[in-house]
């Protein structure tokens, strides 16, 4: 019990029985992200590796809706599907990181030169440690238009390791549900969303409790 206690006062114990307790919830939009990545894995399938980065298009609602949700969680909100529907600006953010994301494995797949692949790789690197908190600025603060880029800007400069971890966690979702040949597609999506709320939720408030004093 003691251990139990212990992990419910860490972002990482709230984040694991946030998942759990909306376990139906979250369920339906694991569902749906596995719905929305099936012209990725048929692309895959039929050996059209130039298409696959942009047959995730259809991924990127349901992960803006998966963050707006989860946002719900860390306010202590009773979380609702409608909540999917919250601020339109996640969209944005979402997009914007789906859009480097899909152009580095078009790249990746379409040939070119390792020495262009690393120097874009490391620039997208860099752009992706921003993104991972740009995509949670609009549930988390309530922001959008250029106080996205700023907000997450100032995060990713004083936390790059944990941006870092969280991308790191996030490759490893993808392996899991690529080692389990797709099965848990059916958990990994929104445990990493929530878990990504948490730990964006918990630098914001270290980073406004900083600012207070």
């Amino acid at each position: 019990m003691g251990i139990l206690r212990a992990l419910s006062e860490t972002f990482i114990g709230r984040a694991l029985s946030a998942d759990f307790l909306d376990l139906p919830r979250w369920t339906l939009m694991n569902i749906l992200c596995a719905v929305a990545l099936l012209p990725t894995y048929f692309a895959a399938m039929s050996g059209m590796w130039l298409v696959v980065g942009g047959a995730t298009l259809p991924a990127v609602p349901v992960v803006a809706g998966m963050i707006n949700m989860s946002a719900s969680h860390t306010t202590e909100k009773a979380m609702r599907l409608r909540d999917a529907f919250g601020p339109r600006a996640t969209l944005f953010a979402v997009f914007i990181v789906w859009a480097g994301l899909a152009l580095m494995l078009t790249l990746m797949f379409a040939g070119v030169s390792p020495l262009m692949l690393l120097v874009v790789g490391i620039i997208m690197l860099f752009l992706l440690v921003i993104g991972v908190f740009a995509v949670f600025m609009p549930s988390q603060l309530m922001v959008d238009g250029r106080l996205i880029g700023r907000n997450a800007l100032v995060l990713a400069a004083k936390y790059p390791v944990t941006g870092l971890g969280l991308l790191v966690l996030g490759g490893v979702s993808a392996w899991l549900v690529a080692v389990s040949k797709g099965a848990l597609i059916f958990v990994m999506p929104s445990l990493w969303v929530v878990l990504a709320a948490f730990t964006v939720n918990d630098l914001i408030r270290t980073m406004q409790a900083a600012q207070a004093e």
